[in-house]
């Protein structure tokens, strides 16, 4: 009788070691389905220097009813990662026709289209650039944009880069390029958002802004 050998895992984090069919599947998959996102949140009362946090999350969207069948796929195939459930407004010229079927007999309000949607998602760092360093030679449309995460995933293990603004707003810089190529169309806070807040406190007065 033969052993079943363990799932290989990635250093410092829970992510498989893909096959070269893998992750050239998975790449597909984020290419065509999926989202590399990078966002600056505010966070005045978290204890965060720069008032601002960074963030990074790698996603895979679909309608509900395939959660089970493709979703969870993803998550056995990585070795980690999230489902939720959530509601998804459309755009105006959309064709909803059968978007309710075996979901919800009407929009909520009538005034929406919206449809029941899935995500896979992954948050921490160190998962989401062992999945990236593995993928990305398999990445087409959004290649870039993996390239721009690395750099912030990396950027973001220096202890400072969260302390001091002139490590910091570079940083945010690349959030803003990723946000750009992601058309992010409900982005609220950019780099000049964190420099306007920063600014005015007496602790960066010496800061030449117009510089970082």
């Amino acid at each position: 009788m033969t052993t079943k050998q363990p799932k290989k895992r990635t250093q410092a984090s829970f992510v498989r070691t893909l096959s070269p069919t893998e992750a050239a599947y998975l790449a597909g998959v984020i290419d065509s389905d999926g989202a590399i996102i990078a966002q600056i949140k505010q966070n005045v009362g978290g204890g965060y220097v720069m008032l601002h946090q960074l963030s990074v999350t790698l996603q895979v969207t679909q309608k509900t009813k395939r959660r089970v069948i493709f979703l969870q796929h993803i998550v056995d195939l990585i070795g980690e990662g999230n489902l939720r459930d959530r509601l998804a407004e459309l755009e105006d010229d959309v064709d909803v026709t059968t978007l309710y079927e075996n979901q919800l007999s009407e929009p909520p309000d009538g005034s929406k289209k919206v449809v029941p949607v899935s995500d896979f998602y992954i948050t921490k760092r160190e998962s989401i650039a062992a999945v990236l360093t593995q993928i990305k030679p398999y990445l087409v449309v959004k290649k870039e944009q993996a390239v721009l995460v690395e750099q912030i995933i990396t950027a973001l293990k220096d202890n400072q880069s969260t302390k001091d603004p002139a490590l910091f707003i570079p940083i945010c810089r690349l959030v803003d390029r990723v946000a750009l190529l992601n058309d992010s169309k409900n982005k609220t806070t950019s780099t000049n958002t964190v420099i306007e807040t920063l600014k005015v406190l007496p602790k960066f007065a010496n800061i030449k802004w117009d510089t970082l």
